[in-house]
């Protein structure tokens, strides 16, 4: 991630909704442009954001808990406006509302601090602005 990246993403932040922390023991992430080292007992930050104003989706870094330190690990263009997230109590799923018009719910495969998209669904309604994993 390019310092004009880091640049946009510090404009967005006030869109910021969600900062999930997940505990995880894992050993490396690849991203295809960039290879990043991620710590075994990293947890990670995933961010979802509104997309109209330069964003590009849901954000995951990797968190040392101890001095608050965050790096970019990838970036996945989820539909538009995923602003809030949740995690599955295994860890191994993430879910985002799509806060549109249409309203949907996209469901994500979360593995090695990297999101993968499984499918989307319709949320019943305009404008979902919460989730909750029924744990």
């Amino acid at each position: 991630m390019n310092n004009s990246t880091l640049f946009k993403m510090k404009k967005i932040s006030p869109l910021l909704l969600i900062l999930l922390t997940i505990a995880s023991c894992t050993n490396t992430s690849e991203n295809t442009t960039e290879k990043k080292e991620v710590q075994t007992d990293n947890a990670y930050l995933i961010v979802g954001t509104y997309t109209k104003k330069g964003s590009e989706g849901i954000y995951t870094f990797t968190f040392d808990e101890e001095t608050g330190d965050f790096i970019p690990i990838d970036t996945v263009a989820s539909g538009p406006d995923p602003s809030f997230l949740d995690v599955a109590p295994n860890k191994k799923f993430v879910y985002a509302v799509n806060e549109t018009d249409g309203g949907s719910v996209e469901a994500f495969s979360f593995a090695n601090g990297k999101l993968t998209s499984l499918n989307t669904v319709s949320s019943g309604g305009a404008h979902p602005c919460h989730i909750e994993i029924d744990k």
